[in-house]
C-alpha cells in the first residue's frame, strides 16, 4: 500500500510538472509527456504479446512506439496538428502493412491481431490527446486536456478504495477478477467529483462558461470510458497470462496499466473540446 501510494504521488508530481512546463512555457513540451507515455505503453504491449508475435513486428511496433510522436511534431509545427494526425496515422498504416506482411511470410504460427494490436493500441488513441493538446481553444482545451487527467485518476483512485473496503458482488470476474460493482459505483462518483472540481477551480479564470452539471456529466461518460479501458487491457494481459504490463511503476505496473482508461477517456474529451 505504501508503495503504491508513494509511486501515485511520484506520478501526480510529474504530471503536474509538465502541465506547468506546458502552461508557462509552450504547449508542445506536453507533447514529451505523450512521448514517453507512447513509446513505454507500446514497448510493454508489444512485449506482453511478444509470444504470439514475430520478432521482426516486435521490433517494428516499438520503433513505431518511439518514432510516432515525433513524427506528428514534425509535420504539426509547420502545417498544423491536422497535418501532424495525418502524417502519423500514415506511418502506422504503413507499420500495419509491413507487420500483416510479416505474419503472412512468417513460417510459425502466429497470431495476426497480436501482430498489429501493439500499432493500435495504445498509439493510435494517443492523437486525440496531441490534438487537444494543439488545440487553439486557449484556455477551455486547456482545462479539459487537465480533465482527461484528473477523471481517470479520481476514479481508479476511488474504485480501488471502495471496491477494497465494500467489496460485493464481482463485476466481471471472468476478465478482472478484483474488480467489483461497488468499485464501479465509487469509480464513477470518483470521476464526477474530479471533473465537477476541475470545473469549479479553473472556471473563475477563463472566458468560457462551464456549468457544473455538463462537467458532471463528463466526469460520468468519463469514468464508464476509464472502465471500458481498464476491462480492455485486463482481457489482453489475461489472454497473454500476465498481471501486469511492466514493472516501471512500484504498485502499479507499468505505464499502460496507468493510462489505459485515460487512452479509451481521449477521444470523448476531444469531441467535447470541438462541440465547446
Amino acid at each position: 500500500m505504501v508503495k503504491r501510494i508513494i509511486t501515485g504521488a511520484a506520478i501526480v508530481a510529474v504530471t503536474v510538472v509538465f502541465f506547468l512546463l506546458r502552461y508557462f512555457v509552450n504547449f508542445r513540451v506536453f507533447e514529451l509527456f505523450v512521448w514517453a507515455i507512447c513509446g513505454i505503453a507500446t514497448y510493454e504491449v508489444a512485449r506482453a504479446v511478444m509470444e504470439y508475435t514475430s520478432f521482426k513486428s516486435f521490433l517494428t511496433n516499438v520503433v513505431f512506439g518511439v518514432v510516432g510522436v515525433p513524427i506528428y511534431f514534425m509535420f504539426e509545427s509547420p502545417f498544423g496538428s491536422g497535418y501532424g494526425a495525418l502524417a502519423f496515422l500514415v506511418f502506422l498504416a504503413l507499420i500495419v502493412v509491413t507487420n500483416v506482411i510479416f505474419w503472412y511470410t512468417e513460417d510459425k504460427k502466429t497470431s495476426l491481431i497480436a501482430e498489429i494490436l501493439p500499432v493500435i493500441y495504445p498509439s493510435l488513441l494517443i492523437i486525440p490527446i496531441l490534438l487537444l493538446n494543439g488545440s487553439n481553444r486557449g484556455y477551455r482545451g486547456f482545462v479539459l486536456l487537465i480533465d482527461l487527467f484528473v477523471i481517470p485518476a479520481c476514479s481508479d483512485t476511488a474504485a480501488y478504495f471502495i471496491g477494497s473496503k465494500i467489496g460485493g458482488k464481482k463485476l466481471c470476474p471472468k476478465i478482472s477478477p478484483k474488480k467489483t460493482v461497488s468499485g464501479a459505483v465509487g469509480g464513477t462518483l470518483g470521476g464526477i467529483i474530479g471533473s465537477v472540481l476541475v470545473c469549479v477551480i479553473f472556471r473563475p479564470y477563463t472566458d468560457a462558461i462551464f456549468p457544473i452539471l455538463l462537467f458532471a456529466l463528463i466526469g460520468f461518460v468519463g469514468s464508464i470510458l476509464t472502465v471500458f479501458g481498464d476491462l480492455f487491457e485486463s482481457c489482453i494481459k489475461r489472454r497473454v497470462g500476465i498481471k501486469d504490463m511492466g514493472g516501471i511503476l512500484p504498485g502499479h505496473g507499468g505505464v499502460s496499466d496507468r493510462v489505459d482508461g485515460l487512452l479509451f477517456l481521449a477521444p470523448f474529451i476531444l469531441l467535447v473540446s470541438l462541440i465547446l
